[in-house]
């Protein structure tokens, strides 16, 4: 697995995992206006034949970053694709000067 950031190119295999994982998903275009904000970065994990497994992202504000959007393929879930990113997100924006995170889960999502 590979954890890169995430390029415009991506955006048709990660809207597609959103809709597949998500009641109310967010749209390619959504993805795309995300990334054209500087406050945001976004990450996708990709498996060997060159899959988008996962996605997540951090929007900055000062020295904080929310992370959001932790999604990661059914198939995939609970071995430790997440974690990956989330420590690959973390190190990139403490790069940035982030010092405290936010990170919201649901209390039922036991893995997370």
């Amino acid at each position: 697995m590979m954890i890169r950031k995430m390029q415009l190119d991506d955006l048709p295999q990660v809207a597609a995992l959103e809709q597949s994982l998500f009641g109310d998903p967010w749209s390619e275009k959504a993805f795309r206006d995300t990334l054209e904000q500087e406050e945001a970065d976004f990450i996708v994990a990709v498996n060997a034949q060159n899959e988008i497994i996962g996605y997540c992202g951090a929007y900055r504000a000062l020295d904080e970053a929310e992370i959001v959007n932790v999604a990661i393929r059914k198939k995939d879930q609970n071995q430790g694709v997440g974690a990956g990113m989330v420590r690959t997100l973390i190190e990139e924006e403490k790069k940035k000067g982030v010092h405290f995170f936010i990170l919201e889960v649901r209390e039922s999502n036991l893995s997370a």
